[in-house]
């Protein structure tokens, strides 16, 4: 069961990340802020489900001139567990939604709530961001694909939340460094 979540869970993850793909020459690295959004995104799945709770969020890393990144959040509801929200805050601060209908049931982990996580992205990115990690965004500047995804670890028992931190390049997403950082208290929990 939880082998098909995490599939679907990495075929979402996949394609938010093929679409954050970025092309610039600087290094001021960054991304937006959960944090400071999340109630709006959460306004929008409410009003798609009232029991909608968020599952896990997305957030590109940019770098340079560009604006703070778009940020997609992926809600679930046990009142519906064949449909999916994704909710995307654009740069110029619009707000989308895309219901997205699945075959087979979803299996819902625990809900990601505030009280899971007290490290906003930004900080994470800074934990993350060590000498060998600003090396390999540095050699892959101009074809950044790097991103972050706050998501509860359904692999442990203690199934705590966590900042998964992608470092990545587009040209060749095999070519990658992740970073775990506890979503908590900022620990790096290790790298791959």
């Amino acid at each position: 069961m939880n082998w098909i979540r995490l599939t679907q869970k990495t075929g979402f993850i996949l394609f938010l990340s093929l679409a954050a793909c970025v092309s610039n020459g600087e290094n001021d690295f960054r991304v937006a802020s959960l944090e400071e959004h999340l109630p709006a995104l959460e306004q929008s799945a409410m009003n798609w489900r009232p029991d909608a709770f968020l599952d896990f969020a997305h957030l590109s890393v940019r770098s340079g001139e560009f604006e703070p990144s778009p940020l997609r959040a992926h809600f679930l509801s046990l009142s519906n567990l064949n449909q999916s929200l994704l909710v995307t805050l654009a740069s110029d601060g619009s707000i989308t939604t895309e219901v997205v209908n699945h075959d087979d049931p979803l299996i819902p982990g625990a809900p990601i709530t505030n009280t899971d996580w007290s490290i906003d992205g930004s900080e994470a990115l800074d934990i993350a961001l060590d000498d060998k990690a600003m090396k390999f965004l540095e050699e892959n500047l101009d074809n950044q694909c790097s991103f972050m995804v706050l998501e509860r670890d359904t692999d442990s028992l203690v199934q705590s939340v966590n900042w998964r931190v992608t470092l990545s390049s587009c040209l060749d997403p095999s070519v990658s460094l992740t970073i775990i950082i506890d979503a908590s208290d900022g620990s790096v929990l290790r790298r791959e």
